[in-house]
């Protein structure tokens, strides 16, 4: 994971290497990132993988395909509607 600050992580659950549940613990487990709000794209809703990243700490689920209004919402809603 870079140095940088980020205000908001969204990552696909499907990712190569790591699994974006994988990624999701790896964020919640250290101190300086435990606070990051983190969303997840998916295809896969209804198999528990999305189940799964909530019960790590997932902040929202944006099930696949999801318009440039569905993140928006999402996005407004950990960060505030000012910062979307």
């Amino acid at each position: 994971m870079q140095t940088r600050a980020f205000d908001l992580v969204v990552t696909d659950l499907s990712i190569p290497k790591m699994n974006g549940v994988g990624l999701i613990e790896s964020i919640r487990r250290k101190a300086a990132t435990r606070q990051l709000p983190v969303s997840a794209v998916t295809v896969r809703v209804c198999d528990g993988t999305a189940q799964s990243a909530r019960q790590v700490g997932c902040d929202g689920i944006i099930p696949k395909p999801f318009s440039a209004k569905q993140l928006a919402q999402q996005i407004a809603k950990n960060l505030g509607p000012s910062r979307a």
